[in-house]
């Protein structure tokens, strides 16, 4: 696995559910998005409703301390697993 080491530049697209719960993570690990999200660690610059009612929204890191729990805390911990950083 490779991970992209300079979070300011990583933005992903990704389905937003607004009534997510932590126990559905292990149902759809994609959750995590929108988990981030409403706990502030994430920010939407766009965002697009669907025909079904949910959100397709490009999200990215609010800010550099922000990116700098990614990098100290999740960084660590998946290069703890062993994962390539580029």
């Amino acid at each position: 696995m490779r991970i992209q080491a300079d979070f300011s530049l990583t933005r992903v697209i990704a389905r937003i559910d607004q009534n997510v719960v932590y126990r559905s993570l292990a149902e759809d690990p994609a959750n995590i998005y929108s988990l981030l999200l409403v706990a502030g660690y994430l920010k939407v610059p766009r965002k697009d409703l669907q025909a079904d009612g949910s959100y397709l929204c490009e999200v990215s890191i609010p800010n550099k301390e922000i990116a700098a729990v990614y990098k100290n805390e999740i960084l660590s911990h998946l290069l703890q697993s062993k994962c390539e950083v580029i």
